[in-house]
């Protein structure tokens, strides 16, 4: 059986069929110490293209007969690890398996740095991204065009994921390189759930330019929910900011400022 051969009907034989001949060519390779990581035109292993197709059986007898000579995080050529390519191609129970095997990377980015929580965040997968968030994977990375998992949920309307990502402590603050951050691509994208979740999560209500200000485009586009939002959390950080102006002047003077006051008085 040759190389080119296993490789083929690990991306797209059957579960059943591979486990069934697979297993004794495999553990002839194994015998004959031949390397189980070899690659197609793609850079792709058997076991990548068992985690792309969702072959858990498959995967699994890989990780467990070849041992350490099984590269679970080898990359392609794309440098997408087979957990990648398992959320990319809506491989679940893949990407769960791999999650939770020792030794697999949870924040191995590919070739663009897009990690798998920033991948399965724009995918709208809400399981693998609290798995993956259990598994400790960062939430503030960034790929290169500067944009967190945050920022990639505003843009698809996952509004779920963005309250798992806020519990997890993102930072909702984050811009991309188009100065952008993610309550202002929700409003842009007409997302207003989104856009509720982030404002209830504490982010700053006017960035960027002034005709880029969030509540101008919300008013502009008729997000009328979306207006009364920022209306409202307006009103409670001018209520605060009173608060704490009242508390400053309430405060004694410590012994710099009385010099300091004696000073400009003269």
């Amino acid at each position: 059986m040759t190389p080119e051969t296993i490789l083929e009907h690990c991306e797209h034989g059957r579960s059943f069929e591979v486990k069934r001949w697979l297993k004794k060519a495999f553990k002839n390779w194994i015998n004959e110490r031949v390397d189980l990581n070899i690659q197609n035109e793609k850079g792709q292993t058997p076991f990548s293209l068992a985690a792309k197709s969702g072959k858990i059986p498959l995967m699994d007898m890989l990780a467990n007969m070849g041992g350490s000579t099984i590269s679970l995080n080898h990359p392609d050529y794309h440098r997408q690890s087979p957990l990648m390519l398992a959320i990319t191609h809506g491989q679940t129970k893949a990407a769960l398996w791999l999650i939770d095997r020792p030794g697999v990377d949870v924040n191995q980015g590919d070739f663009y740095h897009v990690t798998p929580l920033i991948a399965a965040a724009e995918f709208g997968n809400e399981v693998v991204v609290k798995r993956l968030i259990e598994k400790g994977a960062v939430v503030n990375m960034v790929d290169l065009n500067g944009e967190s998992a945050v920022i990639k949920a505003a843009w698809q309307g996952h509004a779920g994921i963005i309250d798992l990502l806020i519990k997890a402590g993102a930072d909702l603050n984050l811009k991309n390189k188009q100065g952008r951050d993610a309550l202002n691509i929700a409003v842009m994208k007409k997302h207003p759930a989104c856009a509720e979740v982030l404002i209830r999560g504490g982010c700053h209500l006017i960035i960027g330019q002034k005709f880029d200000m969030p509540f101008r485009l919300a008013k502009m586009t008729g997000q009328k929910r979306v207006v009364n939002l920022l209306k409202d959390q307006a009103g409670v950080l001018k209520a605060r900011r009173r608060a704490r102006r009242v508390a400053s002047h309430l405060k004694p003077y410590n012994r710099a400022q009385i010099k300091r006051e004696k000073w400009v008085g003269e």
